[in-house]
């Protein structure tokens, strides 16, 4: 599945020196960052946290697929990223 090929890669880069914050991103948090919604700053937080903490992490690939099959538009920055 592309998607996942590209969270991997991007998981990949970031993984590198990251951990991730003590607190745990909030349901609202969670809800703008996958709706392409969090302000910069929040996205690149939650991010961070995504990298360090595998529960988290579960959960946003569990939503995004329960709620895309296949209808995901990937951010092109997102993208770009995976592909540097």
């Amino acid at each position: 599945d592309k998607f996942e090929d590209l969270v991997r890669s991007v998981y990949r880069k970031y993984k590198a020196g990251l951990k991730a914050d003590n607190e745990h991103p909030d349901e609202e948090s969670f809800v703008c960052f996958i709706e392409n919604k969090a302000a910069l700053a929040e996205e690149e937080r939650i991010k961070k946290h995504l990298i360090g903490c595998q529960a988290c992490a579960q959960i946003i690939t569990s939503i995004l697929t329960l709620n895309t099959e296949g209808n995901l538009e990937v951010p092109q920055d997102l993208v770009n990223f995976a592909k540097d």
